[in-house]
């Protein structure tokens, strides 16, 4: 994982004046795993997605979509074989390059197998 996405993470946290223990407490992760994170280790998609939420940020959708379409193309890929490297249904990739985003879950999911950055909007 981009160590610029952990980075901006922990920067969003403490610009939002939250600690570490607020953080793991609202995400429902343990304060261990939140330093980890911060201080390097790459979370599971379902722990970022967590701690997403949890700091209220919202991926930056027009990027992602330009990426996502950037990807394709990069790839030269049909739908439904970059849907089978992202691990999602072909439907879903579908609706997400037509602008219905997924959850964060799935977003981040996406740009882990796609080597995707997620900007976010704060």
């Amino acid at each position: 994982m981009d160590k610029k996405i952990l980075n901006e993470l922990k920067q969003a946290r403490i610009s939002a004046g939250i600690s570490a223990r607020k953080l793991a407490r609202d995400s429902g992760l343990s304060v261990t795993s939140i330093c980890n994170i911060e201080n390097g280790d790459t979370p599971s998609m379902k722990s970022l997605a967590k701690i997403i939420t949890a700091l209220s940020l919202h991926i930056n959708t027009k990027l992602f979509l330009e990426a996502l379409k950037a990807k394709r193309e990069s790839l030269d890929v049909s739908l439904e074989k970059m849907a089978q490297i992202a691990g999602i249904s072909h439907t879903i990739l579908y609706k997400t390059i037509q602008g219905t985003m997924p959850s964060t879950k799935t977003c981040c999911i996406i740009a882990k197998k796609l080597d995707i950055n997620l900007e976010f909007l704060h």
